[in-house]
């Protein structure tokens, strides 16, 4: 590694202040003179998720789908994200029939064409409104999940949003 590589890192995790019991050391002093760069096992110096945001505008029956998809989630993925999704919007009477595109990126123009959705002004997932439904492109299928208090959750339940690109949010109103 070169020498400014390794000082680059070696400030990096210091200025991160990474002094748990769960830190191992990585490297020694060597014949670049560099101290030993220690780094955490622990998941403390990973930022949080940001609060859930709770929107007066939103839709209760928005809520209400994302606590049903909640409820329905599996432990892991089965690649049914979309359909998932669909089963608690429906469930919760946020739209009025299932809805009928085959691929997750589709949905965000599929909700608001058919059920009257409304995209939402929000660019980073994170700050998304809770039972807002999060639509992720991708040169597959993409992928979809909604907004809840705890997390994200499709077809399986996360604490951070999918890393696929951001296509938009999208929620009904009052």
């Amino acid at each position: 590694m070169p020498k400014i590589a390794s000082f680059l890192l070696a400030a990096t995790i210091s200025l991160a202040g990474i002094t748990s019991a769960h830190a191992q050391t990585f490297g020694a002093f060597g014949s670049q003179g560099l101290p030993a760069i220690r780094y955490s096992t622990s998941y403390s110096a990973v930022p949080r998720t940001p609060k859930a945001i709770y929107s007066g505008d939103i839709n209760t029956r928005m809520i209400a789908a994302a606590s049903s998809a909640e409820r329905s989630a599996e432990r892991r993925s089965t690649g049914l994200c979309w359909r998932y999704v669909k089963r608690a919007l429906l469930k919760a009477d946020a739209v009025s029939s299932y809805p009928q595109t085959a691929y997750a990126r589709q949905a965000g123009r599929e909700l608001t064409e058919r059920y009257g959705f409304k995209k939402l002004r929000v660019r980073n997932p994170y700050y998304a409104p809770v039972g807002s439904v999060l639509v992720y492109g991708g040169t597959r299928a993409g992928h979809v999940e909604i907004r809840t208090a705890h997390g994200y959750v499709s077809d399986y339940r996360a604490r951070r949003p999918c890393g696929l690109p951001f296509l938009g949010a999208y929620a009904r109103v009052r």
